[in-house]
């Protein structure tokens, strides 16, 4: 039984590993995947990076070593469909290459990443289509360009069918196409 961190610390070596021999050699492998990104220097200060998905992949697992292939499950008690990526000690997420462990799993609709800014900004990037995390492999989306940040607390516009008609108050980050 594992834990995969709802709360992640940003280059922390926490990761949980396997090892399986009948000699005296251990050679240690992940019991996650990871998904891998790029902060560039242009972006301003981020604070934290919130990735959801409509499939669980965070929280506790459970390692099934009864077969020759290690596989990996849903284990009982808490399990998210969501993981929280913050700096150490509330400082900031500083341009540069970041790796998050996730459960090694097909999201079918994608994934959602919210990105939130020192000053409380937010920004929503939305990866649709199908992503698969393998086990002990890495999952790069590369750099996090072209990031629009909007002050989530003040009403912003947005464009309708009818014009630019209509302020939002609210959005799902799961799904930011849905407001109120």
């Amino acid at each position: 039984h594992f834990v995969i961190p709802n709360e992640q610390v940003a280059n922390s070596q926490t990761n949980p590993m396997y090892s399986r021999t009948e000699g005296r050699v251990l050679d240690f492998r992940p019991l996650t995947a990871y998904l891998k990104f790029d902060i560039p220097s242009d972006l301003p200060p981020i604070k934290e990076i919130r990735i959801s998905a409509n499939k669980y992949i965070s929280g506790n697992y459970m390692a099934d070593f009864s077969t020759k292939t290690v596989s990996v499950k849903l284990d009982t008690g808490d399990r998210f469909r969501d993981i929280v990526l913050k700096a150490e000690e509330g400082g900031l997420l500083l341009p540069g290459e970041y790796t998050m462990a996730i459960f090694a799993r097909v999201l079918p609709d994608g994934l959602v990443m919210e990105v939130v800014a020192e000053d409380g900004k937010v920004a929503v990037k939305k990866i649709t289509g199908q992503l698969k995390f393998t086990l002990g492999k890495t999952r790069d989306i590369g750099v996090l360009h072209n990031l629009k940040f909007i002050d989530r607390n003040s009403p912003s516009l947005v464009g309708t069918k009818y014009g630019d008609q209509g302020i939002v108050f609210w959005t799902d980050p799961s799904n930011p196409s849905v407001g109120k």
